[in-house]
């Protein structure tokens, strides 16, 4: 009789092992298939209307990325409290009113930099101009 309870607990165990064994892997390959997706965005960086051309850039990314942290990593950027002052060393002016402002696809801006989690394909085009 002992013989069999034995028995018994070592195939549940043997059975639980293996289901978990298997649930883990699953995850572990669902995860590193995430981590290898790239995604892809353009910014460009003009001033006066897109008169004057600064920069463009096609920036690769994984995961989720909001627009600071992907301008901070690409451009050389200053900021005040999150808010971008200067990109690639051209700044804003407060005395003429002249301040960053963008576009994602078109479409004024309607949060923060910080606050935006950038999706593949988007475009993003900055520009220095009076408001």
């Amino acid at each position: 009789m002992v013989r069999r309870v034995c028995q018994i607990a070592l195939l549940i165990a043997l059975a639980l092992v293996s289901v978990v064994g298997c649930s883990n892997n699953e995850v572990a390959q669902n995860t590193s298939a995430e981590e290898k997706v790239e995604n892809k965005i353009v910014v460009e960086v003009s001033s006066d209307q897109g008169k004057t051309k600064i920069a463009e850039k096609t920036i690769q990314f994984k995961g989720d990325q909001t627009l600071y942290e992907l301008m901070k990593t690409n451009f050389k950027v200053e900021d005040d409290n999150g808010f971008i002052t200067s990109i690639e060393d051209v700044k804003q002016n407060p005395a003429e009113k002249k301040y960053w402002l963008y576009e994602v696809n078109g479409a004024p801006a309607v949060t923060g930099a910080k606050d935006l989690k950038v999706k593949d394909g988007d475009v993003i085009k900055w520009d220095l101009h009076a408001s």
